[in-house]
């Protein structure tokens, strides 16, 4: 988790330098996504709580829109998770936050 929110934290301060306005996040780094792959893939119980986690921490340490960071999440994933698309997009509604979960 630390990883994601370090990517997102670098987005945020690269933003800093462009006038006011939404923040542009960018996808992941692909091995960022492959480690969270396998760590769902292993212990799928804990997904909700990884990616719930992840959202919060953004909102309230980066005061990010949760539902940007589930788009990241989503995107990123169907980029380099490997997954097939109706597989990510089944979890990705299943285990985001509300919040987070807008397309």
């Amino acid at each position: 988790m630390d990883a994601v929110i370090g990517h997102l934290a670098e987005d945020v301060e690269r933003n800093k330098q462009t006038p006011k306005g939404e923040i542009t996040l960018f996808d992941l780094p692909a091995d960022t996504v492959k480690m969270l792959t396998w760590y769902i893939q292993h212990h799928p119980d804990s997904t909700a709580s990884i990616l719930g986690t992840i959202c919060f921490e953004a909102h309230v340490r980066l005061e990010l829109d949760p539902a940007q960071v589930g788009a990241v999440l989503r995107h990123s994933f169907h980029m380099d998770s490997g997954l097939g698309q109706d597989l990510i997009n089944r979890l990705m509604d299943m285990a985001l936050p509300p919040s987070a979960r807008k397309r």
